[in-house]
């Protein structure tokens, strides 16, 4: 929620990353995107079933599960975080009764709230939800493993990540 009012001076987007996505491919179409009025361009989430059918419901924004998106990319919009306070109005919901024990993902949900009809999304290229533990186990059933040739950002979700050590270790 701060690094935006760090760099707000400096430029007038910039590109957020998760610290487990890796880059895969060339992302340099990223910097043609006009952002215009909008808050950030986003990828959307691969939401399960039931998520999808409790989110809107959840943060009390009906259609919210349309456009709900993970925020380990976000192509910010600085201008736009300058002008509608982004950051006070971030950690004055965190502390709001209203969403009290209502947020899962705290700094996804939180955003999602803020940036609702304000995002540009992009090709599901540069945020390729991965998880490597279902990985493992489509390896001991004998399934095909997802083609991720194509993906620009592979962001590793879950709790194993490709750096873990014992990860190598551990029998397909």
């Amino acid at each position: 929620f701060i690094i935006a009012d760090q760099l707000c001076d400096l430029k007038d987007k910039i590109l957020y990353l998760d610290a487990d996505i890796f880059c895969n491919a060339s992302i340099e179409a990223l910097n043609d995107i006009q952002l215009g009025d909008n808050a950030c361009a986003v990828v959307k989430d691969a939401l399960g079933k039931s998520a999808r059918a409790t989110l809107s419901k959840r943060l009390d924004i009906p259609g919210i599960e349309e456009q709900y998106f993970n925020s380990g990319f976000l192509l910010l919009n600085l201008a736009y975080w300058r002008s509608h306070d982004v950051t006070h109005q971030a950690f004055a919901l965190l502390g709001s009764k209203k969403y009290e024990g209502k947020l899962v993902f705290f700094d996804q949900d939180i955003l999602n709230i803020l940036f609702f009809g304000k995002t540009i999304n992009v090709s599901v290229k540069y945020n390729q939800l991965y998880d490597l533990n279902h990985e493992r186990k489509r390896k001991r059933k004998n399934c095909a493993l997802p083609d991720l040739n194509d993906s620009a950002l592979i962001h590793y979700f879950g709790s194993t990540k490709p750096w873990h050590s014992w990860l190598i270790t551990l029998p397909a």
